[in-house]
């Protein structure tokens, strides 16, 4: 074995590498994370928003092919701005502890228990909706008004701790 291999980085060592890169500093303010997250919380809204209403509309060929052109852009975004939001917040929400400092599991341990509240907070507020709904309209809601609720809640259960870190003053 050579030098060379024996001080490989990591998968870990370059994941946290590319998050530390200095040419993203500019996302790393309070308020670029910030509006990033806006940005994120907007395009996960109009995604479900532009699924909900295809389907309330009848879903006719042109609707449907406007829909999924629609959700195709917003999901290229989504991407883009979940890489930049994990580059904003330095991977805190999802690097290791051996490639974390001490206050960076501080912080991490508090985005968790937040994201955590948040949430169980919403999933309470969706059955809290899909029940009056049953109850003041005397049907279950549209499947396509339930396939856009549950892609949203998919997309935030997979950002939320990446949301909230961004949101957090100390990352």
């Amino acid at each position: 074995m050579n030098d060379a291999s024996a001080h490989a980085p990591t998968r870990a060592e370059r994941r946290s590498a590319r998050l530390n890169d200095p040419r993203f500093d500019r996302f790393r303010s309070t308020t670029a994370r910030r509006r990033l997250v806006i940005a994120m919380a907007v395009m996960i809204a109009l995604e479900g928003f532009v699924l909900a209403l295809s389907g309330l509309l009848g879903g006719g060929p042109v609707l449907v092919v406007a829909a999924s052109a629609g959700v195709l852009v917003l999901l290229v975004g989504f991407v883009l701005c979940l890489g930049t939001l994990k580059v904003s917040t330095r991977g805190v929400e999802e690097l290791g502890p051996d490639q974390l400092d001490e206050r960076q599991l501080q912080v991490r341990g508090v985005v968790y228990a937040q994201a955590y509240k948040i949430g169980s907070g919403l999933l309470v507020a969706l059955l809290a909706a899909i029940v009056l709904w049953s109850m003041f309209v005397g049907t279950n809601p549209p499947s396509t008004v339930v396939t856009a609720v549950l892609l949203v809640s998919f997309h935030l259960t997979i950002v939320l701790p990446t949301l909230v870190a961004a949101w957090h003053e100390r990352v």
